[in-house]
């Protein structure tokens, strides 16, 4: 996660905003990938949760399963 942050904190779509200056910072292609796969699990992570709450729109939704959530 993010320093300084946690999931409650975030919403999907900031998440996905946020990856290509992650991106950016990775020198080699194992960085990025590294970089890009956790990334995907904390966003499918975050959707788990939104939905169990009941507040996973769906914007958020079609996000996360670009990611291989299967909600």
């Amino acid at each position: 996660m993010i320093k300084g942050f946690t999931l409650k904190d975030w919403n999907i779509q900031a998440l996905e905003r946020d990856l290509p200056r992650l991106l950016t910072q990775c020198h080699t292609p194992l960085e990025r990938h590294m970089v890009q796969t956790f990334h995907g699990k904390e966003i499918c992570q975050l959707a788990e949760q939104l939905k169990s709450q009941g507040r996973l729109t769906p914007g958020g939704k079609a996000i996360a399963q670009k990611y291989g959530f299967k909600g």
